[in-house]
């Protein structure tokens, strides 16, 4: 058997067999070599597909991480925050107002005669209803404004940074807007509004307890008005 040399090694490796016919040893070496050119390529392609899998995956479980987290946190008629997110928004606000003593209003309204309105519509209109004015609200409202349905027919905006002389001017324009409102086949609807604004050195209970007194307010003094 010829010697082998290292010329002949780099040959039979860079083009082909016919190179290390007369070198068995060489030949072995080339079929290893190129096997594990082989095996390589086939652990770069399998680590590239795992890579692509894991990202689609994660996208996938982030997506529907925002879907249920989003189904926990609305309404699903209406798609206001729930009570529950709701809650959860305006202790973080009371705390802003308080550490910078900044205005911080709030709104609550409710659906005059709503009962009347499924009585005589149906409760498909009803929710129509509620549908539409949550619309007609979140168009009105800004975007750091926190919209609710608090339950019922009955509806709650927080309005950081807002006075209670501009929170008032914004539940009449509401009032206004929802009272103008054409809703197919149903006559005009009206609501009944209560703001206050918050005191410093009061509690979220006591915040929340104003404003549904100004509300029977409204209701008490004849419907489709803001007490404040």
């Amino acid at each position: 058997m010829k010697k082998i040399k290292k010329s002949d090694i780099f040959k039979a490796v860079v083009k082909d067999f016919n190179v290390c016919n007369d070198h068995p040893e060489v030949l072995k070496l080339l079929i290893e070599h190129r096997s594990q050119i082989a095996h390589n390529k086939i652990q770069r392609n399998l680590f590239k597909s795992l890579i692509n899998d894991y990202v689609k995956l994660t996208k996938k479980l982030e997506d529907n991480l925002e879907y249920v987290t989003h189904l926990s946190e609305t309404d699903h008629l209406t798609k206001a925050y729930n009570r529950l997110k709701f809650n959860e928004v305006i202790k973080v606000e009371i705390l802003k107002s308080k550490r910078y003593k900044t205005d911080l209003s709030i709104l609550m309204f409710d659906i005059d005669f709503f009962k009347k309105i499924n009585d005589k519509y149906g409760h498909d209109k009803g929710d129509l209803v509620l549908v539409e004015i949550s619309k007609l609200v979140k168009e009105l409202i800004r975007e750091i404004d926190i919209f609710c349905r608090w339950g019922g027919e009955e509806f709650m905006v927080l309005l950081p940074n807002t006075s209670l002389k501009f929170a008032v001017l914004i539940a009449e324009r509401i009032r206004k807007s929802i009272h103008n409102l054409e809703i197919e086949k149903i006559e005009k609807v009206s609501c009944s509004f209560g703001v206050v604004s918050f005191d410093f050195d009061e509690s979220l209970d006591a915040f929340i307890k104003r404003v549904d007194n100004k509300l029977y307010t409204a209701k008490n003094n004849g419907r489709n008005r803001v007490e404040y």
